[in-house]
């Protein structure tokens, strides 16, 4: 991008963040005609007030559920998986019942409880949040509880559809879940910033503050307290440059098929309404609002522990592709399009 937008857009980005509730954010814009930008604000350490650093490396959270479902999605294009027939064929270890399909798993149709909503699992990282429960462990809470509703038949964010998604992946491709997100993502894309992580204390990851890991409410660094194996659905590490390239790639057909991408972008009402979004919807493994003010938008949205992040493609932004990703180092249970609107003000004529 020419230096006189660039100029324009680092601008505005710190006029905006003055009035957002993040220790610092991070983001990549791409715009067909103008190319990529890059932009920050803020800090990565609040006290020494040290920069944050660009293309630093956060945990994206639910941004990973794409991630998943695009692999998902090659073994059905490869023939080792069926999106309509019983997901249970597929798990060895772990029950489920037989109507639920893999679709319903990927668009949380399945009827299966969110596993991060049990008040087992919420006490238990409270107690011991560097330390998670066994996969069994969490699967017996699991069977113990009715499904919210007959699969099929309702609408429900479900983390543990993607637990299950997360194991029939690893049971089919014979690697780890880590291994099948590189062989089949990272390293055709070249991501360079982005990894499964699997355990604490990895140097590449920006510290991200959090009050809800403290048992006095106070804001500290989770870095070194929170394991990210508590995320059952499998958690990756990324740059905004590297999830930006990944939804652009994958958009454009460079990931999969025409009829596997128009799987993955089927939207489903959500049946809530959100003064954010004008028709929230979910695909496979994406957010859809196919009525927002940027005409079509899909994406997906991730926040925990330390961390908010948001990436979202816009095939026909005033009649070019647009893909945006913004991540904070903050735990805050919003979304920063506010901020994203000022930014995306500036590409309206161009």
């Amino acid at each position: 991008m020419n230096s006189d937008y660039s100029e324009t857009l680092q601008k505005q980005l710190e006029q905006s963040f003055l009035f957002a509730p993040f220790l610092g954010i991070n983001l990549t814009i791409f715009a067909e005609k103008l190319g990529e930008w890059h932009g920050t604000a803020g800090y990565q350490n609040p006290q020494t007030r040290e920069a944050l650093d660009l293309h630093r490396i956060f945990y994206i959270y639910s941004i990973t559920k794409t991630f998943t479902a695009v692999v998902i999605l090659k073994l059905v294009e490869n023939g080792n998986l069926s999106l309509d027939e019983s997901a249970s064929q597929y798990i060895y270890n772990l029950d489920i019942p037989r109507s639920i399909s893999l679709r319903q798993l990927l668009n949380h149709t399945s009827g299966l409880p969110n596993y991060t909503e049990l008040e087992d699992y919420i006490g238990s990282l409270a107690a011991t949040p560097d330390r998670p429960l066994e996969e069994q462990q969490l699967a017996d809470l699991l069977q113990a509880k009715l499904l919210d509703f007959a699969s099929g038949e309702g609408w429900h964010y479900s983390n543990t559809g993607y637990f299950m998604l997360k194991k029939i992946i690893e049971n089919c491709c014979g690697l780890s879940y880590a291994d099948a997100i590189d062989e089949h993502i990272i390293k055709p894309l070249e991501l360079t910033s982005t990894f499964v992580v699997e355990a604490m204390g990895n140097s590449r990851l920006t510290p991200g503050y959090s009050r809800e890991l403290h048992p006095e409410n106070w804001m500290e660094n989770i870095t070194a307290k929170y394991h990210p194996g508590w995320c059952y659905t499998g958690l990756i590490a990324s740059s905004t440059k590297d999830t930006v390239k990944f939804y652009r790639e994958l958009f454009a057909g460079n990931l999969l098929s025409e009829k596997a991408i128009a799987e993955l972008s089927t939207p489903i009402s959500i049946k809530q309404k959100d003064s954010r979004f004008g028709n929230p919807c979910y695909g496979l493994g994406i957010m859809i609002d196919t009525r927002s003010k940027y005409g079509v938008l899909m994406g997906h949205g991730g926040h925990g522990p330390g961390y908010n992040s948001w990436a979202m493609h816009l095939p026909d932004f005033h009649n070019r592709p647009v893909t945006i990703a913004a991540f904070s180092n903050t735990s805050v249970g919003t979304i920063p399009l506010l901020l994203i609107d000022d930014l995306l003000s500036h590409l309206v004529d161009t």
